[in-house]
């Protein structure tokens, strides 16, 4: 169009396009500039609207793309531990309903305490790992990382379920309502003595009730449930 344009002298018509085009860029990235955060800015902590908590080494690693509210690669925000890892979740690769049922585990397990200690028994933290066993797996694989920090465990749980307990991930996989996914990582993941599934459903779909509408792009950070 632009060479019909110039061979026909019509200089108005010249001027016209390229400020309509200038104005489509300048759109475009002003989209992005709203959508993409670079890694400078996750770096010195100025994602827009402090939308993620975002640490140097997601930065340097390249995993700083924000989509929405949720920097891929970084632990999601939440008004509490337990939308935290219900987003973590989501942007797992899990739906919705799936991340409510997981939550709804934790929630009876510690109310999504990454500090919580089972009292007289050897439960630790959000999923009440036995101690000298799962839990000192989790100690093993953190190395220099904080074992009690609610991201810590959270990655822990994705390493599991892609070793260890990559067995749970088909089985959540396979439910479509937060009671159904409740109930199957309960028995795949969790395996508890006394599971009161009743609380744990109770749980999940509070969890999908509350977070569901706000969650973030499934499979943001990395779908772990397509390489189960």
């Amino acid at each position: 169009m632009y060479k019909k344009l110039f061979a026909s002298g019509h200089w108005a018509d010249i001027l016209a396009f390229v400020f309509a085009s200038i104005g489509g860029f300048l759109l475009v990235a002003s989209t992005q500039a709203t959508t993409f955060s670079t890694s400078d800015e996750a770096e010195s902590g100025t994602v827009e609207g402090n939308a993620a908590i975002v640490t140097a080494g997601d930065a340097s690693d390249g995993k700083a793309v924000g989509f929405g509210a949720l920097v891929c690669g970084s632990l999601p925000v939440g008004a509490d531990n337990a939308q935290i890892g219900f987003n973590f979740f989501v942007s797992r690769g899990f739906t919705t309903e799936q991340s409510a049922g997981i939550i709804g585990n934790f929630m009876q397990e510690s109310h999504m305490d990454p500090r919580a200690v089972q009292s007289g028994g050897p439960g630790r933290g959000i999923a009440q790992w036995s101690l000298n066993d799962r839990w000192a797996n989790l100690q093993d694989w953190a190395g220099s990382r904080d074992i009690w920090d609610l991201q810590t465990q959270l990655d822990f749980v994705i390493y599991e379920l892609q070793t260890t307990e990559k067995a749970t991930v088909p089985a959540v996989v396979a439910t479509d309502t937060p009671e159904d996914a409740a109930y199957a990582f309960q028995i795949k993941y969790e395996r508890a003595g006394t599971p009161n599934d009743d609380a744990r459903t109770k749980y999940a779909n509070e969890a999908f009730d509350e977070y569901a509408a706000t969650a973030p792009p499934i499979g943001c950070a990395g779908d772990i449930t397509k390489n189960p």
